[in-house]
């Protein structure tokens, strides 16, 4: 269809006909990501503001959640506003805090010789508050 052959009102019904179309997929649109939504178990208006509830998102550098020195490429990776869950309601386990009580835990892995950890006091409070941290 050539749109300068159309007279004004076919070009008016064309725009007509062309708003019904994106009114019809904007529709569309909105019952698809509630069906997933749904799919998923989480509730509408509950899903994640980062990842619309998919519970991945897509980071605009190499260093995703992790942080440190980001390459010039764009990458996909678990969400770190949810944790993966895709819900504001119950997140994920925090990645951050469980490697940061990895690294925590391995540094001060002093066993005497029944076998249980020796932990100062400062190193049971580090300890305390990485685990809090994990729960947020």
């Amino acid at each position: 269809m050539n749109p300068f052959s159309l007279t004004k009102d076919e070009l008016r019904d064309e725009v007509d006909r062309l708003r019904e179309r994106i009114t019809h997929l904007e529709e569309r649109r909105e019952h698809i990501l509630y069906e997933m939504l749904e799919w998923r178990g989480i509730e509408p208006g509950m899903q994640c503001s980062s990842c619309g509830g998919s519970g991945r998102r897509t980071y605009s550098s190499t260093a995703t959640w992790r942080g440190g020195i980001g390459g010039q490429a764009c990458t996909d990776d678990v969400c770190d506003g949810c944790w993966g869950s895709g819900t504001t309601v119950r997140k994920g386990i925090n990645l951050r805090a469980i490697l940061s009580l990895s690294s925590y835990v391995s540094a001060c892995e002093t066993v005497d010789a029944s076998g249980d950890w020796k932990l100062t006091g400062d190193e049971l409070r580090t300890l305390r508050r990485l685990l809090n941290a994990q729960e947020r």
